[in-house]
């Protein structure tokens, strides 16, 4: 494991992990949840295995072997909020599920190519291309 991350060196991540850590406890305690926050636990719930991981909120270290479970569950929960507002990331998944993947494996094939899209944002400086991005759903 990496050292622990500094809240006080990033105050918005200090919040962003503690808001987080505060969803998953709320879930793992039964509460109802909408909105964003209830898309978020969803994500967090097809991931236990990070969940000791994400409740110590900003005290938590940014990698766990080699990966940020911080980013790949923000992933699966932008993939929730797509599926409701995108009708062909809702479509996708529900291919990729009849051909036998399980919801969890969909997701990640969508979170996939949306995680392509950013680093292309990021690395080439160019804007989103939604047509691009929903082309690469749809051929899914």
């Amino acid at each position: 494991m990496s050292p622990p991350a500094s809240p006080s060196a990033s105050p918005l991540r200090a919040a962003s992990r503690a808001h987080i850590a505060e969803i998953l406890r709320r879930a793992n305690a039964g509460e109802e949840l909408s909105g964003e926050d209830a898309e978020t636990a969803r994500a967090l719930q097809q991931h236990p295995e990070y969940h000791a991981y994400l409740a110590l909120g900003a005290e938590a270290p940014d990698e766990l072997d080699g990966m940020s479970p911080w980013a790949h569950v923000m992933m699966y929960a932008t993939v929730e909020r797509q599926r409701h507002l995108l009708p062909d990331v809702e479509a996708a998944l529900t291919r990729l599920q009849r051909r036998g993947l399980t919801e969890h494996e969909a997701q990640h094939r969508v979170a996939a190519i949306l995680s392509h899209r950013i680093w292309y944002i990021l690395h080439e400086r160019q804007p989103f291309n939604e047509q691009e991005y929903l082309q690469q759903i749809r051929a899914l």
